[in-house]
């Protein structure tokens, strides 16, 4: 074995420490040096906002979780419209138009608020969510050292929603509407209709569970239509 590798770092260890005790005694005995004191207070305060940051981040990114876990459930149980539709799109109606990521916005909003938290930027592709907060900012002004800490606060899930098969579903419905077929025809998705009422139930394309207050249970989207009344528009 080299012993010119072990001893090499050990001299180096024994001087850093030598220099680090020396450099304290100075500065506890001499007041002139009170500069360099200032240095490690400093440094203590750098990583106590390294360490509130990640504490704040940590929390916040509980909070995120569990508010997507209530806003999806909240957003199925209400059949992607508000809760005054009773389940029941329609198109050219301002409070029960299927607008589904706008609407699962305001009530994500709603439930970040609970927890002192505002939502920045809200994506959704491909089932999946991007959910972004106001950056985390730590600032600093010192007699002789300043610094700003920004922490992004940026967290992506798996959506327990089908987005993707809702949106078909609302062109689909939308697009018969202009062309005055019948709606049970213009979809393949399976539907009961009872009168001129379609009833669709859709579950999440992912084995996701979601937390309710009683049981864990899988998302399921229970939405109706008239045929009579669903009143198309223009995407």
């Amino acid at each position: 074995m080299n012993k010119k590798g072990i001893f090499m770092p050990t001299l180096a260890l024994a001087t850093m420490f030598l220099l680090t005790y020396a450099f304290f005694v100075f500065i506890v005995k001499d007041p002139s040096l009170s500069y360099y004191l200032n240095l490690g207070n400093n440094q203590i305060s750098l990583t106590t906002a390294f360490k509130d940051a990640e504490a704040q981040l940590f929390y916040n990114e509980l909070a995120v979780k569990y508010s997507l876990y209530r806003a999806q459930e909240e957003f199925s149980n209400n059949g992607g419209v508000n809760v005054i539709c009773n389940g029941r799109w329609i198109f050219n109606d301002e409070k029960c138009n299927p607008d589904l990521e706008e609407n699962f916005k305001l009530i994500l909003k709603e439930r970040l608020k609970e927890y002192n938290l505002e939502l920045s930027e809200l994506k959704i592709e491909d089932n999946k969510i991007k959910v972004k907060l106001n950056n985390l900012n730590y600032y600093y002004n010192f007699a002789n050292f300043k610094y700003k800490y920004d922490v992004k606060q940026e967290f992506n899930y798996d959506s327990a929603v089908n987005f993707n098969k809702l949106n078909k579903i609302k062109n689909e419905l939308n697009n018969c509407l202009k062309t005055g077929s019948k709606i049970n025809a213009c979809t393949n998705e399976n539907n009961v209709k009872i009168g001129n009422i379609i009833y669709f139930a859709i579950e999440n394309n992912k084995n996701i569970l979601i937390s309710s207050s009683k049981e864990f249970k899988k998302i399921e989207v229970k939405f109706n239509a008239d045929e009579n009344s669903l009143g198309a528009v223009k995407f």
